[in-house]
């Protein structure tokens, strides 16, 4: 992503980053960004949803579980006429009810939900639309059949910086361009392969975090 900063900014912006100890990022563009614009060493770790038990979010959404549940779940933040109708094709054709939940205050008349019970939506549902970064993080961490879509207004290049890391670029679709949805959707995912990515980088990530927290010796300052 490119950013345009005025030098006066740069300077401001670099010396109080540099007066933390370490500084990390989520995505690798930012790593760059950091390094260029602000001469600082930034390290880029995994987003913090992944480094909290599974079991912990399981706990918190039991109560709104239905074991029977086997639908289709779109988290949609952004939702529009085209994106709704859509869901519902994609939902005939599969057979099956597509559960909408939107950053929007009612979606179809009906209103947002408990976190609780928007996780227990994403751990039970078969497949998965959304176009929400932490939506995806979720659709990944629970291994479940999804599409991405790209949200230019929300941060897009954070959708590739993380399917690039999990070899899951296909799973994203530009705004406006649903028609291949169902074929992505079939496209079984290996997550045998992505969870042995995410345990690695889970490992380094919690390394960076134990090191920051204990003030170890951690390199700020690019040359």
């Amino acid at each position: 992503k490119t950013v345009e900063y005025l030098a006066y900014d740069k300077d401001e912006i670099s010396y109080y980053l540099k007066r933390f100890d370490t500084v990390s990022v989520r995505e690798d563009y930012a790593v760059d960004s950091f390094r260029e614009n602000f001469n600082i060493y930034a390290q880029r770790v995994l987003d913090p949803v992944f480094l909290c038990d599974i079991d912990k979010y399981k706990a918190l959404a039991s109560s709104y579980i239905d074991e029977t549940e086997k639908q289709m779940f779109a988290y949609i933040l952004d939702m529009n006429n085209e994106i709704s109708e859509s869901l519902k094709a994609l939902g005939d054709c599969l057979g099956t009810d597509c559960f909408v939940i939107s950053d929007a205050e009612k979606i179809q008349g009906r209103p947002n939900c408990l976190i609780e019970k928007w996780l227990a939506k994403i751990i039970k549902c078969k497949y998965m639309i959304t176009d929400s970064f932490h939506g995806m993080c979720m659709a990944i961490l629970f291994n479940k059949q999804f599409v991405a879509i790209k949200n230019i207004n929300r941060g897009g290049e954070r959708f590739d910086s993380l399917l690039g890391l999990f070899g899951l670029k296909g799973r994203l679709i530009q705004k406006g361009d649903y028609s291949n949805m169902k074929n992505i959707l079939f496209e079984k995912i290996d997550y045998n392969r992505v969870m042995k990515i995410l345990e690695t980088e889970k490992a380094r990530s919690k390394e960076w975090l134990y090191n920051a927290l204990n003030n170890e010796s951690l390199t700020i300052v690019a040359f």
